[in-house]
């Protein structure tokens, strides 16, 4: 029984060492493969896959990308818009929300010019109305008391105010067309993103050339 025990034994390791030894090519890989494409994996040789791999690196981890610094073609951008555009007629998103914080982190660090803020901020926009709101305009959320403030303005100066004028991929809470003034209604957290504001402010200045007079709520 031993000696027999060790026959099976010295036949295993034999096997071992014959697979170790062995190239694997593509074509033999492929005829492996074979009879077992399409059945899916129990839940026990999942197990065993997931205990085998513990602790080790990804195999792409350290790995540069090889796509990293290459340009896209003229043809191939124009596929991927051709491709969106399908995608978003249909009402779909373009995107995963993994791929989009992907192409978030590429970015991340790396200055952006005025015209792409722009075009961002009216691609979210255009998004926004073509997935949420059936393609018609949409209409922000507007402050506590930013309605009664600008019907306070118009009474007491006898003017016309569009509400949020949309300008620059912007929305301006109050626009006098006559007098070329923009009013905005600013409550308290506008005190932690005073940056953000004056580069809005000077954009929009840039785009309408009106004077912004900014009225605080808080």
């Amino acid at each position: 029984m031993k000696r027999q025990f060790k026959d099976i034994e010295a036949r295993r390791q034999r096997m071992i060492d014959y697979n170790h030894s062995r190239k694997y090519t593509k074509e033999l890989r492929l005829k492996m493969g074979a009879p077992k494409k399409g059945k899916p994996l129990s839940e026990e040789h999942k197990n065993k896959i997931a205990q085998a791999n513990k602790g080790k690196n990804n195999w792409t981890k350290g790995r540069p990308s090889p796509r990293k610094g290459t340009k896209c073609s003229e043809e191939h951008i124009r596929k991927v818009k051709e491709t969106i555009q399908k995608q978003y007629a249909n009402g779909r998103e373009p995107w995963s929300k993994g791929t989009r914080g992907l192409i978030k982190s590429w970015n991340k660090g790396q200055p952006m010019k005025p015209e792409t803020r722009r075009k961002m901020r009216e691609w979210k926009i255009k998004r926004v109305e073509m997935l949420k709101n059936n393609g018609e305009p949409i209409h922000p959320n507007i402050g506590n008391n930013e309605t009664f403030i600008l019907d306070s303005i118009e009474k007491s100066n006898g003017i016309k105010l569009e509400r949020q004028y949309r300008v620059a991929g912007y929305f301006v809470d109050g626009y006098c067309v006559e007098l070329n003034i923009a009013f905005e209604v600013d409550e308290k957290h506008h005190l932690f993103i005073e940056e953000k504001d004056k580069r809005r402010e000077q954009e929009i200045k840039e785009e309408l050339g009106c004077q912004i007079i900014r009225i605080k709520d808080y």
